[in-house]
């Protein structure tokens, strides 16, 4: 059986919470387009 992560430990580095995976996925986008816009101005 897989072993139970330690309820003090929210997670752990190498496995991060699907939700802050979606916002760090969602931040990178949103850089990139704001970076895009800049340099096609």
């Amino acid at each position: 059986m897989p072993q139970l992560p330690d309820p003090a430990v929210p997670f752990h580095p190498s496995e991060p919470s699907p939700g802050l995976v979606v916002v760090a996925l969602c931040v990178t986008l949103i850089l990139a387009a704001f970076a895009f816009l800049l340099r096609a101005a």
